[in-house]
C-alpha cells in the first residue's frame, strides 16, 4: 500500500515539472520563435498545413489545461496554484484561438521578440 502511495507520488512530481516546462515551452516558442507571424500565415494558406497550425494552437494550451487540472484536482498542497495555472492557459489558449481566428498569424509579431522592429526611411545626417 505505502510503495503505490510513494508510486503516485513521484508520478505527481514528475507531472507537476512536465507541465511547468510543456507551457513554459508554449510561451517561449510565441515569445521567442523568430518570424512566428508570417509562418503561421503563410501555413494558414493551405488547407493542410492549417490543420496543423490549428492542431497546434488549440492543442497546446488544451494538454496545458488538461495537466494543470488533473494536478489541482489531485495535489494535497498548491491547489490554488495550481488552479491559478488552469485559468491562465485557459485564458491565454483562447485568446490566441481569438486572435488568430480574426488577424492569421500577424498578432505575433506584436508580442515575438526575436520579430525585427521596421526601420523607417528616415535618412540618417
Amino acid at each position: 500500500m505505502q510503495q503505490a502511495q510513494v508510486s503516485k507520488h513521484r508520478w505527481i512530481v514528475v507531472l507537476q515539472v512536465f507541465s511547468i516546462v510543456w507551457f513554459v515551452t508554449y510561451l517561449g516558442i510565441m515569445l521567442f520563435y523568430p518570424s512566428l507571424g508570417p509562418t503561421v500565415t503563410r501555413l494558414l494558406d493551405r488547407a493542410a498545413t492549417a490543420v496543423l497550425v490549428w492542431v497546434g494552437i488549440v492543442g497546446f494550451p488544451a494538454s496545458s489545461v488538461g495537466m494543470f487540472v488533473y494536478l489541482s484536482q489531485n495535489t494535497k498542497r498548491g491547489h490554488v496554484l495550481w488552479t491559478f495555472f488552469v485559468n491562465l492557459a485557459l485564458w491565454i489558449g483562447l485568446a490566441t484561438i481569438l486572435c488568430t481566428l480574426v488577424w492569421g498569424g500577424h498578432w505575433i509579431d506584436v508580442i515575438n521578440l526575436n520579430t525585427p522592429a521596421p526601420v523607417p526611411d528616415v535618412p540618417f545626417g
